[in-house]
């Protein structure tokens, strides 16, 4: 970059954090790489350019009727604007090798798409809507004939040359009839969406259970309103939720409703064009095995997606996954999104203060740091609301063949191998069923606890003053050689300590986990026993599987499960009421000899008794 001249040193005051990602994969398939800068404090204090964004609905309405289109990439977009010599020192960071800035417009700037938007439609002015139409740095020229076509590139080509903006051949398609842009095919026939939207709905596998019937009906069901008959379509997959029916999936009537809802669901007006002067709203959601994203306006959906997760991401805790789905979501969706404030829907609560949170890890800062060049809004909704995208989510799509690598999936193929396993991770489960616990409080004086409960070993430290000698202590005592999991509420010292134990800690084979969440301890059985029983009785006398997830929100005590079983089937009330329940029907038929044999047996039992 300083020998392309985007950048030079620099004596600036102003310096701000610096990432380096990779590009998606164009033509050529060679990996390329770009520095992400994070201006999330300046773009705060930035005066909003209101320049429009162009409407997508009239640009690809007057696409549909060509007969030949080229699409033209810019080569590195937003640094062939110069920058503002005054404003450059507010654009420095720095890395090991110095202290920069940016001579070039940056990607992550508030103003930037706006900016360059602005300089296209000044270049291309009198050609836009009759030779070409542009959407930021993606130019498409269309035309009715081919001569008409070649004229239109020149005009084109003699614009940006005499603004001395450069192409890059790697992600232009020439003389097509059918092209891919702004995520919608164009054809002369008109346009119409992409298939790879609508992949996700079209692959979910015919259902074999219960569970999977009631997944995809959920996932359908939300949309019934747009589709006609929906009950009747749908009758073979309820008729299989019956009780004593058999889910029998290779039943042709169970097969044909499934195929039919897929088809009505992807087609128009299910899955609708974007109307670009409404909110959207993107919902995602993430399983064990799987991505699921919907996008949509006013409750129509417009375009679907799921993926699933490689080895890596498979390890990620809950809130890894669920934000891994918002970065790759925005990513698919950017054409829709980027340049428009929008909504997400997620139903992971702790991402609803995603703006203001302070990351444990740096993967979650990295993630974050992506979405800051997208302005949206995140609301949290029930799971048992987010149908769509959790179905997509617990569906695991056949991955796509490594050589068909596309943009929608290579944003985060990388989001795993690129995070190094020297970062403390975050754990799901609390601090109480590890074997290493160890708490670090804030307090007025210095302390330290040392004690074992239920053979666990747990050390409370106390601090006044968190200084480097202080963590390096605690690193050397506590993190270096066994696996231990921390409990540490202050996000701005957990970060300090993480920090310093990232410079320190090249390799270590021992497993270190930051918790967020402690239980009450319930060391005494007795007190235990007395705590099940209370929950049981409030409960009316509720089941053992009720009972042991109302215990485990607010208390621990090794293998309750077990214990709780055991305390529940005492319980005398629940006994009774179970053996009124049981049947008096002989298991074999009455005969006539079976009778007779059964009056003879009475007989003997009672002189027996009269003896």
């Amino acid at each position: 970059m300083l020998e392309q001249k985007i950048i030079c040193h620099s004596t600036s005051p102003y310096s701000a954090p610096i990432w380096v990602v990779p590009k998606k994969l164009d033509a050529s398939g060679k990996d390329k790489w770009r520095i992400v800068v994070d201006y999330r404090k300046l773009n705060n204090i930035t005066v909003d350019d209101k320049y429009p964004i162009p409407n997508m609905d009239e640009i690809l309405d007057k696409l549909g009727r060509c007969l030949y289109f080229t699409t033209i990439d810019l080569a590195q977009g937003f640094h062939q604007i110069e920058m503002d010599p005054i404003d450059r020192q507010k654009t420095a960071f720095s890395t090991q090798n110095g202290h920069f800035e940016f001579l070039r417009m940056p990607f992550g700037l508030k103003n930037a798409p706006a900016t360059f938007q602005r300089l296209m439609n000044t270049v291309l002015d009198g050609l836009i809507g009759k030779d070409c139409m542009v959407y930021l740095d993606d130019i498409v020229v269309f035309n009715t004939s081919l001569q008409e076509h070649i004229d239109s590139l020149d005009k084109v080509f003699q614009r940006l040359a005499e603004a001395n903006l450069k192409v890059q051949p790697d992600k232009s398609e020439f003389l097509k009839q059918e092209t891919e842009f702004l995520g919608h095919v164009i054809t002369p026939s008109g346009i119409k969406p992409n298939p790879n939207k609508v992949v996700a709905i079209l692959n979910y596998p015919i259902p074999k259970t219960e569970k999977e019937i009631k997944q995809f009906l959920g996932l359908a069901g939300f949309y019934r309103k747009f589709i006609q008959n929906f009950s009747k379509i749908t009758k073979p997959l309820t008729n299989c939720l019956k009780k004593g029916n058999i889910v029998n999936n290779s039943d042709k009537e169970f097969i044909r409703a499934v195929e039919t809802i897929k088809l009505l669901i992807t087609k128009e007006p299910i899955l609708a064009y974007p109307n670009y002067q409404k909110l959207f709203t993107l919902t995602t959601d993430a399983s064990n095995v799987a991505l699921g994203a919907v996008l949509s306006q006013n409750g129509h959906p417009i375009c679907f997606a799921s993926r699933t997760l490689n080895e890596h991401e498979l390890n990620y805790s809950a809130t890894e996954k669920e934000l891994l789905a918002m970065v790759w979501a925005t990513k698919y969706f950017r054409p829709y999104l980027y340049g428009r404030k929008f909504l997400i829907n997620s139903d992971h609560r702790p991402l609803q203060w995603l703006h203001n949170l302070k990351e444990p890890n740096a993967k979650l800062q990295r993630w974050k740091i992506r979405l800051n060049e997208y302005d949206f809004d995140i609301k949290y909704i029930p799971g048992k609301e987010n149908h769509v995208a959790d179905a997509l989510s617990r569906v695991k799509i056949e991955a796509c063949n490594v050589n068909e690598v596309t943009a929608s999936n290579v944003a985060t193929i990388h989001s795993a191998d690129e995070d190094s396993g020297e970062f403390i991770r975050i754990a799901e489960r609390p601090l109480n069923v590890f074997k290493n616990q160890l708490k670090l409080i804030r307090s007025n004086q210095n302390c330290t606890n040392t004690c074992k409960i239920f053979s666990n070993n747990l050390t409370t430290i106390t601090y006044t003053e968190l200084t480097t000698e202080f963590i390096k202590d605690i690193i050397k005592t506590y993190l270096l050689n066994k696996n231990t999991t921390i409990l540490m509420t202050d996000d701005d010292d957990f970060m300090q300590l993480q920090n310093i134990y990232n410079r320190l800690i090249t390799s270590n084979r021992f497993k270190i986990y930051r918790t967020m969440k402690e239980l009450e301890n319930i060391e005494d059985y007795s007190a235990f026993k007395s705590k099940v029983i209370e929950i049981h009785l409030e409960g009316l006398h509720q089941g053992i599987e009720k009972v042991s997830n109302c215990f485990k929100q607010k208390y621990y005590y090794p293998n309750y499960v077990k214990e709780i079983t055991k305390i529940i089937n005492e319980c005398e009330l629940c006994n009774h009421c179970k053996n009124d329940h049981i049947s008096n029907k002989l298991p074999f038929k009455v005969t006539p000899l079976v009778h007779v044999l059964i009056c003879i047996l009475n007989l003997l039992q009672l002189k027996k008794y009269q003896l």
